[in-house]
């Protein structure tokens, strides 16, 4: 069991307290720009993973799981997904010498400040980059990228010569695109041969993205957690007061066994986490649990959003009532990096299965 030592812990509690009191000042499922600014400001949240020598506080993923947890508690519409975990993370790893390491210590020095937002897209083969002269240039049409719409830049993983590879675009049209959950920006980007800087190529590309995409479900992973928990929270401080036939229904043994069948589900996702937050804290993840606690997260916070629903009867099924906000975004963080179905595949190779 991975024990974090008592000044980390006093960092994270720290961290935690202040992020929600911070998203606290709006409605679940809500958040913009002044938003983001304050966490930006008195925080410092978008430079959590940025180096100190970049102007960050170089925490790691134990900080990165109990943050998204918050942020996932208030389902707030905040790019701490797409802009202080995967950015940096992608930034970090695809850049690591020559020229290409200069222009990335100088993007995650934007990241720290907040003087730039970007975005991530997973482009994989819908993109790709060629040489115009001394240039490269990026084509596709990219749709579901989270954040994309307000983001300054845009990191691209995409294909150049049959290789994949990293890189950057400063000038590109984002459109929002409508989607299940509003608490998530979505757009839709048209690259039309824009110049882009490349970062890395082949191999070390393809390593990049795939450790990017592992510090990024791990966060979605404790977005889940945090939806999870603050779901089962609503639902039992209702349970504890609703009445019917005399008693508070919270006392019928079969509200107490939904409940209590949610947080085993719960506790079994924080355990998880906090066990995947170590191995990529260490670099080291053989059992790939950061797949196996977002599977788990993800069927925490499905069971949990459905008990919000169902235990609060016939409110429950308001628009008027938060429990939808929750019920959507768990939904939507299900697929929003990939199929969960692949995940769960994964898991099961992972296990020899």
């Amino acid at each position: 069991m991975n024990v974090l030592a008592p000044e980390r812990l006093e960092i994270i509690e720290d961290l935690r307290s202040t992020v929600r009191a911070a998203l606290a000042a709006v409605d679940p499922g809500s958040g913009d720009e002044k938003t983001w600014r304050v966490l930006v400001e008195q925080i410092g949240l978008a430079g959590l993973l940025v180096p100190e020598g970049s102007g960050g506080l170089e925490l790691g993923a134990a900080e990165v799981a109990a943050l998204a947890t918050e942020i996932g508690w208030g389902a707030s519409r905040v790019p701490f997904l797409s802009h202080a975990v995967a950015s940096t993370v992608l930034l970090r790893a695809g850049a690591t010498e020559g020229d290409e390491f200069n222009v990335a210590r100088e993007l995650l020095a934007a990241v720290a400040a907040g003087e730039k937002r970007f975005a991530v897209a997973w482009a994989g083969d819908t993109a790709t980059v060629s040489s115009a002269g001394e240039i490269a240039v990026a084509s596709g049409v990219l749709a579901g990228v989270v954040d994309a719409p307000g983001a300054d830049a845009l990191l691209i993983g995409a294909m150049f010569e049959g290789e994949p590879v990293v890189c950057v675009v400063d000038q590109f049209n984002a459109m929002e695109q409508s989607a299940l959950d509003p608490s998530r920006s979505l757009g839709a980007v048209d690259l039309a041969g824009v110049p882009c800087r490349i970062l890395c190529v082949g191999a070390a590309a393809r390593e990049a993205l795939s450790i990017a995409n592992r510090w990024t479900l791990l966060a979605l992973a404790a977005d889940q957690l945090g939806i999870a928990r603050r779901s089962l929270h609503e639902t039992v401080n209702y349970v504890g007061i609703r009445t019917q036939f005399g008693a508070v229904i919270g006392s019928f043994q079969a509200v107490k066994h939904r409940c209590t069948e949610v947080l085993l589900e719960v506790e079994l996702a924080a355990a998880l986490i906090d066990q995947a937050a170590a191995a990529l804290d260490d670099e080291c993840d053989p059992q790939d649990l950061v797949s196996t606690a977002f599977v788990q997260a993800t069927t925490a916070s499905l069971a949990a959003t459905d008990a919000l629903i169902q235990l609060h009867g016939g409110i429950g099924f308001t628009w008027e009532h938060m429990a939808h906000r929750f019920f959507r975004r768990a939904r939507v963080n299900a697929d929003l990096l990939g199929s969960l179905q692949d995940v769960r595949d994964a898991v099961a190779a992972s296990a020899g299965i």
